[in-house]
């Protein structure tokens, strides 16, 4: 094994602002496959689409996903707004996409005067240049949306994502995830085990001047096996969050004016773009002592490494908001004209956006062989 140096402490600070303070819930897009053009909403068909085949029912789903008795435990939907301490991350909308955030964001003013909504929430909205098809909102109400998810979906689909990231807001689930990392008994110890162990591992693997990883296999087992246990309680939790969001986005998109019935077309269909989200490729379990990987991105090497199964499965998404649909109806306002106003406005930004650049490269891991390692895309990680 080669000379590795220690992290001084801005890495450190570094690193722990990647675990802790990079807190976001994201809509859980993982590795996305090569698209054409963007499919119309009629295309969204359950009866006749495959997009829609599912190994779950309603009854059959994971405890942590919701069931349709558990809507009105849900009420309201928007809770007393939360936000952590300390200033709003700095985030900036890619160049030339500026009129594209000032229209979303618009949008989502909109949506959040609608009654029985919180009229103190207001939300931000920045595009970023990234290719993957992801949105997601931090503790401080900015919702970042990825160029890549934009160029990929219609109408039906980007609200319905939209309205997935405001219930995150809606419900403070940001917020409280931080509060449960830090003080919950059974997930705050695990955590700062985990953390601590982590960044312990990196400090002696990760040689700050020359940007190279040297992997200990034996050292790297057992900061994993820290990660592993944090998992199986905070994993659970974290798809519950998701859950939530899928429902309590269901109903948003309800009382703008989407049907609950279309919300599960969109959700069928935008999974099917997203792909597998299955990790291909070698693993940090896979790496043999002294394996090197050069990289200036920490923050990807870290997700390479300690990545977390933190979204339900996409089968087990489209089932809940195919078995919420009945449960949801209550909540339709068939005479809104928030869902009107924007099927007929995202069009007109699609081919805005047509003539903007779509995406910056993704992040990318070398090895000394010249072999890239697949990072998980931040909706795999999440936090």
């Amino acid at each position: 094994m080669g000379k590795v140096l220690g992290m001084n402490s801005n890495s450190l600070r570094m690193l722990k602002s990647f675990f802790m303070f990079l807190v976001v819930s994201s809509f859980g897009a993982c590795k996305s496959e090569p698209l054409s053009a963007s499919r119309s909403s009629k295309e969204h068909d359950c009866e006749t689409s495959e997009d829609c085949s599912s190994n779950f029912d309603g009854k059959s789903l994971p405890s942590y996903m919701v069931r349709a008795n558990e809507i009105k435990s849900l009420l309201p939907m928007f809770l007393s707004e939360r936000r952590i301490a300390g200033p709003a991350n700095e985030i900036s909308t890619a160049e030339g996409w500026e009129e594209s955030a000032s229209s979303i964001e618009r949008h989502l003013r909109s949506m959040l005067d609608i009654n029985d909504f919180s009229p103190s929430r207001e939300l931000n909205a920045f595009v970023v240049n990234d290719e993957s098809i992801n949105a997601s909102m931090n503790a401080f109400q900015q919702m970042k949306i990825n160029t890549g998810i934009l160029a990929k979906t219609s109408s039906v689909e980007m609200l319905a994502v939209l309205c997935h990231e405001i219930a995150h807001s809606a419900r403070n689930h940001v917020v409280d995830w931080i509060d449960a990392v830090k003080d919950d008994p059974k997930i705050a110890p695990l955590y700062k085990k985990h953390m601590s162990s982590s960044i312990e591992y990196m400090e002696k693997n990760y040689d700050q001047n020359t940007k190279t990883y040297t992997h200990n296999r034996k050292a790297y087992a057992r900061a994993l096996e820290d990660l592993k246990a944090l998992s199986k309680v905070l994993d659970p939790y974290d798809k519950r969050q998701e859950a939530e969001a899928d429902a309590v986005g269901s109903m948003i998109c309800a009382k703008a004016g989407m049907s609950p019935k279309v919300f599960a077309k969109a959700m069928a269909g935008l999974f099917s773009k997203m792909g597998s989200k299955e990790k291909k490729g070698k693993t940090g379990e896979d790496l043999e002592d002294g394996f090197e990987i050069f990289s200036s991105d920490t923050s990807a090497l870290l997700s390479y490494l300690f990545s977390r199964s933190t979204h339900p499965s996409h089968d087990e998404r489209k089932a809940q908001a195919r078995s919420l649909v009945e449960a949801v109806s209550p909540y339709y306002a068939s005479n809104a004209k928030h869902y009107e106003e924007w099927e007929e406005d995202y069009p007109k930004l699609k081919a805005k956006m047509s003539l903007l650049p779509l995406t910056s490269p993704p992040p990318k891991l070398t090895a000394k062989s010249g072999e890239e390692l697949e990072i998980p895309e931040p909706g795999c990680i999440k936090r």
